[in-house]
């Protein structure tokens, strides 16, 4: 399982009788472009509470899983340790260096500043 601490996770929590529930949305990208969403069991540690759709950074957890009634392994994700994160909007996360570059070539030459010195260069 790969989580890399750079991209939000989507919590999505649904509340019982007996409890509540949280679910980590998941999406994969479709050789056409597209991408298929999925949803996963996520725990937290007790006493933890989520809103429905908060999103967070996950730094410390692992893959698990419990054997339910139909006696079948039912896979989740035990998440130690997290950081909610601090913006509205996943589209407002950091750029990437490669969405950077993408922007400056969609960008007209005359916003671009080519006046470059020796102490612009990284080495």
């Amino acid at each position: 399982m790969n989580i890399d601490y750079q991209y939000p996770v989507i919590i999505f929590r649904k509340d019982y009788d007996n409890g509540t529930r949280y679910s980590a949305g998941l999406s994969k990208k479709n050789k056409d472009g597209s991408y298929t969403r999925g949803y996963m069991p996520i725990q937290f540690k007790k006493d933890v509470e989520l809103n429905n759709q908060d999103k967070i950074f996950i730094k410390n957890a692992f893959l698990t899983f419990y054997i339910n009634k139909d006696k079948k392994t039912v896979p989740y994700i035990m998440c130690l340790e997290y950081e909610e994160a601090k913006f509205d909007k996943i589209e407002e996360k950091p750029k990437t260096d490669a969405e950077i570059v993408q922007d400056a070539m969609n960008t007209p030459d005359e916003e671009i500043d080519f006046n470059i010195t020796d102490d612009d260069l990284p080495f």
